[in-house]
This record gives structure tokens, sequence and C-alpha cells, in this order.
């Protein structure tokens, strides 16, 4: 709630039965940490503590950066709605990295998520090596074998 909503309600509760038309005033002291999560290809994924107003970019920077397999042009950025569902909303940082202007213009706010997925060319090289290595009961040892037998 807004300090006036709190104020608003302190001052009805206080007006059944203690005082007569009360004037509240509420001054919030300190707030709430200002947290968000960052996953994916990033170096250092888990939460960000925001210490000002920052962008999609500066997030993942403060998440240690992008993996070499990152796709930079589709990083999503979710968010809950006000009913509690989630909105979501990808961000070419890929742009923004090359300084071109308006590339990173949403603004991160408390509890948002930012996932960095993996890259195409990365997702292909876990599938190689998950259903195509991993099946094939070869190893290094039987190519050199084969090669060492093609040449003699």
């Amino acid at each position: 709630k807004t300090d006036f909503e709190i104020a608003n309600t302190l001052a009805d509760a206080y007006a059944r039965d203690v005082l007569v038309s009360p004037i509240i005033e509420v001054r919030r002291s300190a707030l709430g940490p200002q947290n968000i999560i960052v996953g994916g290809e990033v170096n250092a994924p888990g939460l960000v503590e925001l210490t000002g107003p920052v962008g999609a970019l500066e997030a993942v920077m403060m998440a240690g950066g992008f993996q070499n397999t990152a796709a930079r042009g589709d990083v999503v950025v979710l968010r809950r709605q006000p009913g509690g569902g989630l909105m979501m909303r990808t961000v070419n940082l890929h742009d923004a990295l090359r300084g071109r202007s308006g590339a990173d213009n949403i603004q991160i706010r408390r509890h948002d998520i930012i996932f960095v997925p993996r890259s195409t060319v990365a997702e292909l090289s876990v599938f190689m090596e998950q259903y195509v290595s991993g099946i094939l009961p070869l190893d290094q040892a039987f190519s050199y074998a084969i090669a060492d037998a093609i040449t003699n």
C-alpha cells in the first residue's frame, strides 16, 4: 500500500473507538530490499540488488555479464501484473551493446525476472553432445584408431 492508503486505514481504525477526526501522517523510514532475479546465460545468475534505476542491460552486467553462449538479442523480462499474471517482454540487448539508441528502453522494477536464453548455436551444441555423442559408443581413442587404420 502507499503511505496515503496506510494513513487512511489507521485514521479509520482510530476514529471508531479512540479519537475524534484523527489526522495521521505516515512516512516510511526504509523500504524493503529492491531485488531482481537474473538467470540463464549470465556469469553470476541469482538475486541482484537494485541500487537505483537500471535497465535490462545494466541488470545483466550486474549479474556478471553475458556468457559466450547467450542470445543477446532475445533477453526476456518477466514482470507480475496487478492481477497476479505474468507479463513477458523480449528486449534486444545486442543492439544496446552496439550503442543503438532506444534498444534498452525498459526500466527494471523490483521483483522482475530477467532471463538470458542460449543462442541457437549453443542449443545445437548441447543437442549434439546429449543425443549424438552420448548415444554413439565412440570415444576419442576410437576415432584416432579409425583414422590410423585409414591412413595405413
